[in-house]
């Protein structure tokens, strides 16, 4: 496209071509941020079923085997449970800033 057709075009009108789509600017990427906090959900009971598996065995195993009352298994259990799922929502949430399939 010639100068004199660019002069043509009024901007902002759509399919100038100098047109920048809101938040673009020539030469940089938009800027993307994690979100503050990624986790599960307050209640364990609407946790997505592989990581509510993964909290039921964690709280068994420590009250079996690392002989603790239920209840303190079932908190420190619910405690590394979501610790781990912070972590690997956010190198997933990482992974797909540098443009990586989605793994959840």
């Amino acid at each position: 496209m010639r100068i004199e057709e660019l002069i043509r075009f009024e901007e902002g009108t759509p399919g100038h071509p100098l047109d920048i789509p809101n938040g673009m600017t020539l030469g940089r990427q938009p800027e993307t941020r994690l979100p503050e906090s990624i986790g599960l959900p307050d209640n364990i009971t609407d946790w997505p079923e592989d990581w509510r598996f993964l909290y039921e065995e964690r709280a068994a195993i420590m009250e079996y085997d690392g002989n603790l009352p239920r209840e303190r298994a079932e908190t420190l259990a619910e405690a590394d449970v979501r610790k781990e799922f912070e972590d690997y929502a956010k190198d997933a949430a990482e992974g797909l800033l540098r443009g990586a399939a989605c793994p959840l």
